[in-house]
């Protein structure tokens, strides 16, 4: 009975972490040294959410992001390196100002804060029209915003994307028409 209960009060724990947001403001309003947010360090069963009400990176710092999604409610300011891991994502809801270099890719929407009930498709022509879109490059800056249209659907571009379709899981997609 004595190691039973831990083991419960463990499992309440997780279940409670696990659709929770994290804000994380004290650790971003100004790094001056290299950080990693990883959300592996937080829950191991699915990526973790973190939240901060702004970043500024000083003095050339890197953060990487891994396992993880941060929303950034307000402005990214200041110089220096954000290394995103192809686990992980970020929303930028304010502006960005300053020298930020980003690796890999940088989403500046809702897209990291997917749903395991979200649906995936193999062929664009399977989505229904009317629903909301953004296309980015694979580096992940904004390319177009729209609604599934018969040109959308009939596009024919040789080029990776990554496209995120509204009630969809973000996804790379070639545009065979």
């Amino acid at each position: 009975m004595k190691t039973l209960l831990p083991l419960i009060a463990l499992f309440l724990t997780s279940v409670v972490f696990a659709n929770t947001k994290i804000d994380i403001s004290y650790k971003l309003m100004s790094v001056t040294e290299n950080t990693v947010i990883n959300g592996l360090d937080e829950n191991t069963e699915e990526g973790v959410i973190f939240i901060t009400e702004s970043l500024h990176i000083e003095d050339g710092a890197r953060i990487k992001i891994r396992n993880a999604c941060l929303i950034i409610l307000g402005d990214l300011t200041g110089n220096g390196v954000i290394d995103i891991d192809s686990s992980a994502t970020v929303t930028l809801e304010g502006e960005e100002q300053g020298r930020i270099t980003f690796i890999n890719r940088f989403l500046a929407d809702n897209t990291c804060q997917q749903s395991t009930d979200q649906k995936t498709f193999r062929h664009i022509i399977e989505v229904p029209q009317g629903l909301n879109y953004t296309l980015y490059t694979m580096d992940g800056r904004l390319l177009d915003k729209g609604q599934i249209d018969d040109y959308i659907q009939y596009l024919v571009d040789p080029k990776t994307y990554l496209i995120k379709i509204e009630g969809y899981k973000i996804k790379k997609y070639v545009f065979k028409g």
